[in-house]
């Protein structure tokens, strides 16, 4: 009986040492609940990402419509595409030229303003734009051709709910 005792008395020190306990022990469980936890330590908190700021839209120059400078495509800028919004009326026209998804030339300066010039794809010579205006975001001017519907001329749209048909093809710089 002896040795059943001495046995018990292991088993319990065992499970005692262990964290266990055996049934009808309530105290043991009581205790290790309400013992108060350690605070957490907050996780780092990652720096916030800063934001793209478009630049003054003379550093697009020499870019081509859908790179990034700055972070922002000049196709994207807030005010390339207030002004193309501002003229054209057509939404699949604003598509087409804000979409930038055809090829295009580098952005040039000529004549004070920046000329960005992009077409549908595999389709340049027939259905291409232009997009003139200056580096002040000022004076924009939007040139659209569809050979299909316009033949040798171009929609220029020049001031909200203005548009003139041009013998001329919208320049490419």
């Amino acid at each position: 009986m002896a040795e059943r005792r001495a046995a018990a008395a292991v088993f319990f020190f065992a499970l005692a040492l262990a964290g266990c306990k055996p049934a009808g022990h309530n105290a043991a469980v009581n205790t290790i609940a309400s013992a108060p936890s350690p605070a957490a330590t907050p996780l780092p908190q990652a720096a916030p990402t800063p934001t793209a700021t478009p630049p003054a839209l003379g550093g697009y120059a020499g870019h081509y419509p859908f790179d990034k400078v700055g972070g922002v495509a000049f196709l994207d800028d807030p005010a390339v595409v207030a002004a193309v919004d501002s003229l054209v009326p057509d939404a699949a026209v604003r598509k087409l030229v804000l979409g930038g998804d055809g090829p295009g030339t580098p952005i040039a300066t000529h004549g004070g303003k920046l000329i960005a010039w992009g077409c549908e794809t595999h389709n340049c010579g027939d259905h291409d734009w232009t997009i003139e205006i200056a580096p002040d975001g000022s004076a924009p001017a939007v040139c659209y051709h569809d050979a299909a519907t316009m033949h040798d001329r171009s929609r220029w749209y020049t001031a909200p709910g203005r548009a003139e048909l041009r013998a001329e093809p919208c320049p490419s710089n």
